[in-house]
């Protein structure tokens, strides 16, 4: 994480899709959110937790992973009070990926980066980033 010199005040972060896709294990991916934080709170930089995005039906990707570290993702946020956004309300709201939102049922098309993106603004209106 050498690239953080530039002294960022926060940093979203969203990771863990394409772990899962790769078949790495859950408790795996969330140790690595633990020590990308614990990094980023080192250098004095501001982690905001963005739940990692359910999929449509990947083959690939299976759903119930992806609950299961946003729920652990979730928890720690809130034990260490970090903020936690969770995406997945809008684009995923009955446990899966709007096909709305995706061509491939993995990656959003320009209707969810919308979303992301109006979220997004809003948490840094809020807070004033």
């Amino acid at each position: 994480m050498d690239f953080l010199g530039s002294q960022p005040k926060i940093c979203f972060l969203m990771i863990g899709i394409n772990d899962l896709s790769r078949q790495e294990n859950v408790d795996n991916i969330f140790n690595n959110y633990i020590e990308i934080i614990n990094i980023l709170q080192s250098k004095k930089i501001t982690p905001v937790i963005q739940s990692t995005l359910l999929t449509l039906d990947s083959p690939t990707i299976n759903n119930t992973k992806v609950i299961l570290l946003n729920k652990k993702l979730k928890e720690f946020a809130h034990n260490k009070s970090i903020d936690f956004i969770d995406l997945n309300k809008e684009l995923a709201p009955n446990g899966a990926l709007l096909k709305e939102y995706s061509s491939d049922g993995v990656h959003l098309n320009i209707k969810g980066y919308i979303i992301w993106k109006n979220n997004l603004a809003h948490y840094i209106q809020i807070h004033k980033f």
